[in-house]
């Protein structure tokens, strides 16, 4: 059996791969079909693109859009869409510079923690990718000792409602959702997990999503199951992926998450249809 892997983040947002050391390792994992969707840009898939036939490996479009409604923050996976598409690029590109602004306002507030480093520092840091996002921050205040780890430094500085964290505007859930699929392609909830259980479902439904990231490496087996039935009781599609950031967390995700390929080229065959 064939398999994919549906969300892969690289350097060009928070991931540390690069690309082409994503196909690489994808390569090595017999995937036959991958993803890479960065948070709300898409260069890191026209990169893999014009290179996965060195690998035998296939790139379908694909980005993760940092979304808000309210209080709350909805990751939309978008796929098979076109990535010229002028007013989605629109919307990635807001959404970029409004993450760019965050991370300043949170060195500043680290920086009134007694945490002193200048903005640029991180930005070189990153590897001036087209975002910048706190897992940057997590590992620069690694290197700096200013944190023992990544999670550390989310403990105690960066993490919701601690002190150095500051909340993020992004575009609108429902304008998120209504982007990709103007754009011809397929909007899918991001690792809904509990989420699936409360408002948030009916919410998705009514802004007009048409999937849920049912595989996910955070996904428990009850979880798995509840997304299982919700997707067949009101006609979503089913997608899964490793969401892995190379060694930028706690361990390499990709292979955790083999999603048949069969069922992909349901997804496909319908957004072909529609076109």
């Amino acid at each position: 059996m064939k398999f994919a892997d549906l969300h892969l983040h690289t350097t060009y947002s928070d991931g540390f791969s690069s690309p082409e050391e994503v196909l690489r390792e994808a390569s090595a994992r017999k995937f036959s079909i991958i993803a890479i969707t960065d948070h709300d840009t898409v260069q890191g898939f026209l990169e893999a693109d014009r290179i996965a036939e060195k690998y035998g490996i296939e790139v379908i479009p694909g980005v993760e859009i940092t979304s808000s409604s309210g209080a709350r923050e909805f990751h939309v996976l978008g796929y098979f869409f076109d990535s010229k598409n002028e007013a989605l690029l629109q919307g990635l590109e807001f959404n970029r510079n409004q993450r760019f602004n965050r991370m300043k306002r949170m060195v500043e507030k680290l920086n009134g923690l007694g945490l002193e480093f200048h903005f640029d520092e991180l930005w070189k840091f990153a590897g001036n990718g087209e975002v910048l996002g706190r897992l940057h921050v997590a590992h620069f205040l690694v290197g700096k000792k200013m944190a023992q780890s990544p999670k550390d430094a989310f403990e105690r500085y960066i993490g919701k409602n601690k002190p150095g964290y500051e909340k993020g505007e992004y575009i609108n859930t429902e304008e998120a959702i209504k982007l990709i699929k103007d754009a011809g392609g397929v909007a899918v909830w991001a690792h809904p997990g509990k989420d699936s259980l409360g408002e948030g479902f009916s919410h998705m439904l009514r802004w007009g999503i048409q999937g849920l990231e049912v595989y996910h490496p955070n996904h428990s087996e009850a979880e798995i199951s509840n997304l299982n039935y919700l997707s067949q009781k009101y006609g979503l599609y089913v997608t899964g992926g490793s969401d892995c950031h190379g060694k930028g967390k706690d361990r390499i995700l990709i292979g955790e998450i083999k999603f048949p390929i069969d069922k992909l080229e349901l997804l496909r065959e319908a957004v072909e249809r529609c076109v």
